[in-house]
């Protein structure tokens, strides 16, 4: 029976792991000619004002534009980060009472928890691709709020059905093994079913929610900073979101030391194994929802902080979908791999020594990918680097001048400012607009840099970037029996901290 299920596992996995590559297949189908589109389409004044409000559903005051502001992005990013960190830790913590509660057999309590990673997986790259494209932080709001539902679900088989028989029996008595009508066994079969039903579903979707935070919202985050503070706010969030895991542990530790039904006084302890503890968890995702929707699609300071090439996104939605694919195939191959041929301790770290080595190695070969630098408008003198011209001496362009970069209308040559392509500015509502570019042929020119043709390195990149993500997490399931079957008994748990 057990060797069934396990190939009905990898079965689904395998099922899933095609539809997701199937995707990414389609991906590289429709997603050039949207991007073209993207690129050499310009932005009207009107789309440019809103694009940068914070608003909730078009309400959008003055006062509320005080939070366009990536400090504030930060704060409530970083918090999403640690709830759902949380919630995660929160979940592993009460797995047993779970069990214990509802009669759950090990196969199936697994399968509820591995539900949040196949969600995770199979979602990825479709959220990643309508994300993409709209406004990142609603998008994290949606998934955010969605999930916040998904923990109040779970909690619902408890709400439903109550305390259970051998709950109420504690109360009575310390003896557990008092009979049952066989009316009630058969009721609480039924009741076991639809928990379990109902934990594998909202898990499922929990995870297919927790993508947009991965995603959609660091490449929002990275997008609006500049790139010289793009790493220390990266390390930020992360330094937050890693309290998560540890706030769900002790939350569990402090619930699971209460009874299922605080009303109910057992005659028993919880040192007994029949304690089953209070499973709870709080609303923090809906609250944090309602704080990261009013988030514009890009912040106004973002255009003299960030490039401007969509391209950026677009890569790191693909790298970050074709890597969490290669790595999902690299531990489930080496999974079955070990099970199948059961290899020694000695060549299972000899295996690890090799892919750590290529991994190291195949690092060091991405300095020497790179797309090519666009043309950008100047020659050089006796004085450097000269970006006056006939077109745009009249303005007497500044030196320190702010980069504010803006493409011509042939799409290879990209001006320093808009001063340097000769643009007029006027003042519209708080935002800038240039119009009459005397360096551009019909006056009109693109806001950004132009973009730049690097298909072809970035599918080396790619390849190589997925044999790294897969022979590196094909090594984790081997070090990791490792470290369980080379520990005494008693310091397994410790040893657990350090995977």
């Amino acid at each position: 029976m057990k060797r069934l299920f396990k190939n009905k596992i990898l079965i689904f996995n395998s099922i899933s792991t095609t539809l997701y590559l199937l995707g990414i297949i389609g991906y590289w189908t429709f997603m050039p000619k949207y991007f073209e589109t993207q690129f050499h389409k310009s932005a009207s004044t009107a789309s440019l004002i809103t694009d940068t409000r914070c608003d909730y559903f078009g309400w959008s005051p003055d006062w509320m534009q005080k939070l366009t502001d990536i400090k504030v992005y930060i704060v409530v990013y970083g918090l999403v980060g640690l709830v759902e960190g949380a919630v995660g830790s929160y979940g592993v913590a009460t797995l047993t009472t779970i069990e214990k509660r509802f009669k759950l057999p090990s196969h199936i309590s697994g399968l509820s928890v591995s539900s949040w990673d196949i969600g995770l997986v199979c979602s990825t790259f479709f959220l990643a691709y309508l994300g993409n494209s709209g406004r990142k932080p609603r998008w994290v709001a949606y998934g955010t709020f969605m999930a916040g539902v998904l923990c109040i679900s779970n909690v619902l088989p408890h709400l439903i059905f109550g305390a259970g028989e051998d709950a109420m029996s504690l109360a009575k008595s310390d003896n557990s093994s008092d009979q049952v009508e066989q009316e009630s066994c058969v009721l609480e079969s039924n009741e076991n079913t639809i928990a379990a039903i109902l934990l594998i579903v909202s898990n499922l979707v929990l995870g297919m929610c927790s993508c947009t935070y991965y995603t959609l919202g660091f490449t929002y985050l990275d997008d609006n900073s500049s790139k010289d503070k793009a790493p220390f706010i990266l390390a930020l969030v992360f330094c937050i979101r890693l309290i998560g895991p540890t706030l769900g542990f002790t939350l569990a530790a402090k619930c699971l030391k209460l009874f299922i039904d605080p009303t109910i006084q057992p005659k028993i302890t919880n040192d007994d194994p029949r304690w089953v503890g209070w499973i709870f968890f709080g609303i923090g995702n809906m609250i944090l929802a309602i704080c990261m929707f009013p988030f514009p699609k890009r912040l106004p300071n973002a255009s003299n902080t960030s490039e401007g090439l969509e391209n950026n996104s677009k890569g790191r939605t693909i790298k970050g979908s074709v890597g969490l694919a290669c790595t999902a195939l690299g531990i489930i191959s080496s999974g079955i791999v070990i099970s199948y041929f059961k290899p020694s301790p000695r060549y299972l770290a000899g295996w690890n020594v090799l892919v750590e080595s290529l991994d190291v190695l195949g690092h060091f070969c991405f300095a020497f990918f790179g797309c090519p630098i666009g043309n950008i408008q100047g020659s050089w003198d006796l004085s450097g680097w000269n970006m006056t011209q006939s077109c745009n001496a009249d303005l007497l362009c500044d030196d320190d001048i702010k980069y504010n970069p803006m493409c011509a209308d042939d799409g290879s040559t990209t001006f320093f400012s808009p001063c340097h392509a000769g643009c007029i500015s006027e003042v519209l509502n708080a935002s800038m607009v240039y119009v009459n570019c005397s360096c551009s042929a019909d006056g009109i020119i693109d806001k950004g840099v132009c973009p730049v043709d690097c298909n072809y390195n970035f599918i080396i990149f790619l390849i190589l970037l997925c044999i790294l993500r897969y022979s590196s997490a094909s090594g984790r399931a081997a070090n990791t029996m490792i470290q369980f079957r080379l520990v005494l008994c008693f310091i397994k748990i410790y040893n657990f901290i350090y995977i």
